[in-house]
């Protein structure tokens, strides 16, 4: 078997180190998007217990609204790592490029965690500003002997379709209602139990129909 000569286990070095950073780097802004967006609906992101993934996606999302930033930062990274080989008398290089690594890691790191915070509040006025149509109405059943009260008038405006899926997974449906006439004045997040659904279906009209 032929042995893999340094120069090839060095680039391998940097490929392995370059993946692991720029995991770090989307999971870091995934996860500061997912944050910011949950809770601009009164829902903390922890207790939805969504898969990895998601967040590497909700990473995606943030840089790409700012991606010739992210690609300035790419060439400027490759400018760099040149510079030992465009000045090899220049001893002091290896050592201060070492150092601009070690820092340029959080830094990029924090960058992300601000943009992924960025970009859901950018998100979010831009549906609130057009009545939140990414989000479909749905209509909910309840269960005849659900523990939800009659008098809190919840049931009606569910089986009217009053009610926007946020988010559903296998315990609960989280839902927000919006009031068109009130500036599309949007309500507290509400999370209704599956357990306590009858059945639910997506609602093609626009608005509670009573």
């Amino acid at each position: 078997m032929k042995a893999t000569s340094p120069k090839n286990l060095e680039w391998l070095g940097k490929t392995a180190i370059l993946t692991a950073f720029l995991t770090a780097l989307l999971y870091a802004s995934g996860w500061s998007y997912g944050v910011h967006h949950f809770n601009l609906y009164d829902v903390g992101l922890l207790g939805l217990k969504l898969p990895k993934e998601v967040f590497f996606l909700y990473g995606f999302m943030a840089w790409k609204s700012h991606w010739l930033f992210a690609l300035l930062l790419f060439f400027a990274a490759i400018g760099v790592s040149s510079l030992p080989q465009r000045w090899p008398h220049m001893a002091y290089l290896p050592t201060l490029l070492h150092v601009l690594a070690i820092l340029t890691i959080p830094i990029m790191i924090i960058i992300g965690i601000q943009l992924g915070g960025m970009r859901a509040k950018e998100l979010y006025d831009s549906q609130k500003e057009a009545g939140f149509p990414r989000f479909p109405t749905v209509k909910v059943w309840l269960k005849e002997k659900s523990a939800i009260p009659e008098e809190s008038g919840i049931k009606q405006e569910l089986a009217a379709g009053c009610y926007r899926l946020l988010l559903n997974n296998d315990k609960f449906l989280y839902l927000f209602k919006v009031t068109p006439e009130e500036g599309h004045k949007r309500h507290p997040t509400v999370a209704i139990p599956t357990s306590e659904t009858a059945g639910w279906q997506r609602h093609s009209a626009n608005g509670c129909q009573t």
